[in-house]
């Protein structure tokens, strides 16, 4: 199973992305991953049948305080209301830890499923942030370059964290399946995020990554015009890209 998630920020970019040939989308405001308006989220939802989740962030950084989660837990209700299948978001401690009491604060009575950000790579002991992932309430993915960077600057590591993720998989029972084929056992779904170029995936597919998200404005300048924007071709270019790549390593 590949999974191939793409940003948007409006219907035209969704009706795009399902049209390339993506699996889901990851809704937000703007390249700055900030929420969107429930009207957005509506919109996006009577433009595609794609699975969908909604950026849960109000600021910059990770960092986050009880008046902001009230307007959070709200817009995750109201973004329900208009569509979506669950929420991305991540907050850390003063102390630059995974900020578990405010997760659990927003996801804890929740039903939907969520994915945790970027605010993984971010964290001072991510070997400690990772290792507690599990036990966060109905996470099922997980956006990481290995890196608060960008994946050039990561890869190493998430390649050796997909590395350790099979080797409990496979001290699990679960076999050296990829990380993208994940159960409940076997923890969460990792998705390669964060500056992904093409060059990136035959490595991250040989290392037992299964699942991407393109989004960044830079991943669509590879057009001949230099253009920054999401069109159909683009998504169509990775997915043949990813589905070939792993197809090569299945073979």
């Amino acid at each position: 199973m590949t999974v191939l998630e793409v940003a948007v920020a409006t219907p035209q970019e969704a009706r795009r992305a399902e049209e390339g040939g993506a699996d889901r989308l990851l809704v937000r405001q703007g390249p700055d991953d900030r929420s969107p308006t429930p009207d957005t989220v509506a919109a996006i939802r009577q433009a595609v049948t794609l699975e969908m989740r909604v950026v849960l962030r109000l600021r910059d950084g990770y960092g986050t305080d009880g008046g902001e989660m009230t307007r959070l837990s709200g817009l995750a209700w109201s973004y329900l209301e208009a569509g979506a299948d669950g929420m991305c978001f991540g907050f850390l401690t003063a102390a630059t830890a995974l900020d578990e009491d405010a997760i659990a604060a927003l996801a804890g009575d929740a039903t939907w499923p969520w994915t945790l950000s970027r605010a993984i790579d971010a964290t001072l002991d991510p070997e400690d942030s990772w290792s507690r992932i599990t036990a966060l309430p109905r996470c099922d993915s997980v956006l990481s370059a290995g890196s608060a960077r960008s994946l050039d600057h990561g890869l190493d590591a998430l390649l050796e964290r997909a590395r350790r993720l099979r080797g409990e998989e496979g001290s699990n029972g679960l076999g050296s399946g990829a990380v993208a084929a994940h159960s409940p056992s076997s923890g969460p779904l990792v998705i390669a995020a964060g500056g992904l170029r093409p060059e990136h995936v035959p490595w991250l597919v040989r290392g037992g990554i299964r699942a991407f998200h393109i989004g960044d404005t830079d991943e669509w300048a590879a057009q001949p015009t230099g253009e920054k924007r999401l069109t159909v071709e683009r998504v169509t270019s990775w997915r043949r890209l990813i589905d070939g790549e792993v197809a090569a390593a299945q073979g």
